[in-house]
């Protein structure tokens, strides 16, 4: 235990039990990551006595840390909350994937100020949050007096983060699992959950839903011409198209191959028909530029509205019969099932 001419905060049993009994309850409800972050960081801030919180997690590479929640921190702060591996006191945890517990910051030649930080910090504490030995981002607090700290806090901390950190795991794990590698998009099997869940949420209270699936025209010229990895690429910047004209209730999944699908709650065939303007509007609006030279892709879409007792295997079906005649009526158009 350090010792310091303050009173530290004391660890307070019952308190730290309650936190972890309403990080459990929320981990349960199979809330989004974002709330849990916040919430842990909240919790930390308060058990800790701490001015601020931060929890940082690695990007794709594994080399940067990005803030994914934090607490007392201005949005400047938490917006320039960012650092390499090896940058900082983070940046270190994140490379030694060791705990660092500074007494005094100021006088760490590690300490990195971040820029538009106007407040005082002396007292620091980091540590990793660790899936079987490997750092997959860091947890950090922050107090403006010095010798703050104690080896005990650190010692409840990295409990605290023992305790989420195979929950935040498995999330990222769930997020690879339902996500398309080569788009990012959602893939056909989480669309096909959520098909069958809005379909019955549908049916039950009586709204109106459709689905729209849309095929590149002629992507095997592309592929042929220019190469499968400029194919590959065409359908990445298609897909982020696709999704800046979607709503963010809508949901985007590649299908297969070069066919996206799109699920839209609370849509009728006339709001179909007027989504799948923006989409094709989306995708002719300038070609795609993509080295040596740009391409020019049009789509062909195919849609249908849920009818009264209707599977989900009929819509999707329906939807796919009315792309089959776009395709064949010429392409570059929008033909919906009766």
């Amino acid at each position: 235990m350090h010792m310091s001419s303050h009173s530290e905060p004391s660890f307070d049993v019952q308190r730290f039990c309650q936190s972890l009994a309403q990080l459990n309850q929320i981990m349960n409800r199979g809330v989004e990551i974002s709330v849990l972050l916040d919430t842990i960081a909240r919790e930390a801030a308060q058990l800790l006595g701490a001015e601020t919180t931060s929890i940082m997690l690695v990007d794709d590479e594994g080399e940067r840390l990005l803030c994914s929640a934090a607490h007392g921190l201005t949005a400047v702060e938490r917006e320039s909350l960012e650092f390499h591996r090896g940058q900082g006191i983070a940046g270190e945890v994140l490379l030694t994937a060791q705990s660092v517990l500074l007494d005094d910051a100021v006088e760490d030649h590690r300490f990195v100020r971040l820029p538009g930080q106007v407040r005082r910090i002396r007292s620091m504490l980091s540590i990793p949050l660790l899936i079987r030995g490997r750092p997959i981002g860091v947890i950090s607090a922050t107090h403006p007096e010095p010798r703050w700290f104690s080896r005990e806090h650190e010692e409840l901390l990295a409990f605290l983060a023992h305790s989420v950190v195979l929950d935040l795991e498995n999330a990222r794990l769930y997020r690879m699992a339902i996500t398309d590698a080569l788009t990012g998009l959602k893939n056909r099997q989480h669309f096909a959950e959520r098909l069958r869940e809005e379909v019955d949420r549908a049916h039950r209270y009586s709204n109106a839903l459709a689905v729209i699936m849309v095929d590149v025209d002629h992507f095997k010229r592309i592929n042929d011409e220019r190469g499968h990895q400029t194919g590959d690429y065409a359908l990445e910047l298609l897909a982020k198209r696709l999704l800046e004209v979607t709503r963010e209730v809508d949901l985007v999944a590649r299908y297969g191959g070069e066919e996206f699908v799109i699920l839209l709650p609370n849509t009728d065939e006339a709001g179909a028909r007027h989504a799948s303007r923006r989409l094709m509007d989306a995708a002719n609006r300038a070609p795609f530029d993509i080295p040596p030279s740009p391409i020019l892709m049009t789509i062909s879409i195919g849609g249908a509205a849920l009818q009264a007792r209707e599977e989900p295997a009929q819509l999707l079906a329906r939807a796919d019969s009315a792309l089959y005649r776009a395709k064949h009526a010429g392409r570059n158009q929008a033909v919906f099932a009766a």
